[in-house]
C-alpha cells in the first residue's frame, strides 16, 4: 500500500495558533489549540507562518509536493479569512476521514450552504438534510469535525439562540469571536 504524503503548515491568527494537516487529496485537519503552548502569537504577525513539516515518500522537494501545495492553499485561504471572512475566496479541497453518511451530509450542507455571518440552529441543520428530529445527531457530527473553520461548525448555535459549545481554542470564546468577525467583516 502507498504511503499517503502529509504536510502541515502553523500559522498565527487572532484566536491563537492554528494548526493545518494536508494530504495530496486536500486538508484533513484543522486544530485551534486551547493555548499557543511555547510559540506566543503575540510575537507574530497575523498569517505568519510559524512552521512548517512534510513527512513525504514522493521523493519531492517541499516547494513540488502536492501535500504541502494544499497545506499551503489552507493557510492562505485561512490567512485570508482572518483578515476578512467574506474575502476568503472559495475553500481549498477537503479529504476527510470516512464518516457516517448522515455526519458527511451534515459537513457538506454546512459548508457548501452557509456564508460568513450566518447562524442556524441543530435543528434548523437536521430540518435542512430532512431529519428534523436529528439534532443531537448534527451535534455529534460538529463535535467530531476535523477541520473546522473550513466546514463551519461555528455557525451553528442552539435553537434559544445561545451559542452552545465549541471545542476549538477557547472554546465559547472563540465561537463568539469567530461569530463577531464574521459580521465585521
Amino acid at each position: 500500500m502507498a504511503q499517503v504524503c502529509r504536510a502541515c503548515r502553523t500559522l498565527s491568527s487572532a484566536i491563537g495558533l492554528v494548526h493545518v494537516q494536508a494530504s495530496s487529496r486536500g486538508v484533513q485537519r484543522v486544530d485551534i489549540p486551547a493555548s499557543p503552548s511555547e510559540l506566543d502569537c503575540e510575537k507574530h504577525a497575523e498569517g505568519e507562518i510559524l512552521a512548517v513539516s512534510c513527512s513525504c515518500s514522493c521523493s519531492l522537494s517541499k516547494e513540488l509536493c502536492p501535500a504541502a501545495a494544499m497545506a499551503k492553499l489552507a493557510s492562505e485561504w485561512l490567512s485570508s479569512y482572518f483578515k476578512s471572512a467574506n474575502a476568503a475566496g472559495s475553500l481549498p479541497p477537503l479529504d476527510l476521514p470516512r464518516a457516517g453518511s448522515f455526519t458527511s451530509e451534515v459537513w457538506s450542507e454546512l459548508s457548501a450552504q452557509t456564508r460568513p455571518g450566518d447562524k442556524l440552529s441543530y435543528g434548523e441543520l437536521a430540518a435542512r438534510l430532512g431529519k428534523p428530529s436529528a439534532a443531537r445527531a448534527v451535534g455529534q457530527a460538529m463535535r467530531t469535525n476535523p477541520v473546522p473553520l473550513l466546514v463551519p461548525c461555528h455557525r451553528v448555535i442552539r435553537s434559544d439562540g445561545s451559542l452552545g459549545r465549541y471545542s476549538g481554542g477557547c472554546g465559547v470564546e472563540t465561537k463568539q469571536w469567530l461569530l463577531e468577525h464574521e459580521t465585521s467583516s
